[in-house]
């Protein structure tokens, strides 16, 4: 499972017991959030390292990969990886993966990608590599302020990468889930995304953005299991 937008891989602890007790999983943390670690410039690069990375640690292609926010867009590419090395379709588990194409990552009224935000956003990185490595420099890369700089300009860089970017489509089965009704919109735009050879479920959750962690979980728990229960269960036979 690939981190949002922060680079934690904290965001694991999310999920509840019914989940990790029937499947294992990996939580996959941001390069950059640590001294002397350098952030990736693009999904390519973004991808193919988390692709190498956990077909070492479990000794074959990852054929399961979910993304939390903007981790889903990397899991879309990881499992492009996977298929192009193996021939087999990926199973996918985005959770409130962002607009495709967005310029914002996350859903907005007006999402398209201009030169004036390319602008904003690369300055964003200039500023914050600038400070970060400026507090390294001094010795004050592990004091408060030079944590809190190095995620900013760890956060900054994946923005970078990730704003405007829209996967093409490939053969997978893609579970798709809005942890609220916030979401919903950007559902039906991965439904409208996938070509003939993309098998896409969608589950939206109700209620508002910021009360779905004590609400949705159980919920969201639920539908990944039944997700991948009924992709390993033989055909015609029934899933329990």
């Amino acid at each position: 499972m690939i981190h949002g937008i922060s680079g934690s891989a904290l965001f694991a602890n999310r999920f509840g017991k019914a989940l990790k007790q029937r499947y294992s999983i990996i939580a996959v943390r941001g390069m950059g959030l640590e001294p002397g670690e350098t952030p990736y410039d693009s999904v390519e690069e973004i991808s193919a390292n988390y692709f190498d990375g956990l077909s070492s640690a479990t000794g074959q292609h990852p054929r399961v990969i979910g993304g939390i926010c903007l981790g889903g867009l990397l899991a879309i590419e990881v499992g492009r990886l996977t298929f192009e090395a193996t021939g087999e379709r990926p199973a996918l588990l985005l959770i409130d993966p962002p607009p495709l194409g967005s310029a914002w990552l996350k859903p907005m009224a007006d999402n398209r990608m201009t030169a004036q935000r390319r602008r904003q956003i690369t300055r964003k990185v200039v500023y914050w590599r600038l400070l970060r490595d400026t507090l390294a420099a001094v010795g004050l890369g592990q004091s408060r302020l030079g944590r809190h700089t190095r995620q900013k300009a760890f956060k900054s860089m994946l923005v970078r990468a990730a704003a405007g970017f829209s996967p093409s489509s490939y053969p997978c089965d893609i579970l798709v889930v809005a942890s609220s009704e916030w979401s919903a919109t950007t559902v039906e735009q991965y439904k409208d995304w996938a070509s003939e050879n993309t098998r896409v479920e969608t589950v939206v959750m109700p209620g508002t953005h910021d009360k779905f962690r004590a609400a949705n979980m159980d919920a969201i728990d639920a539908a990944i299991i039944a997700f991948l229960d009924a992709r390993r269960a033989p055909a015609g036979m029934p899933v329990r």
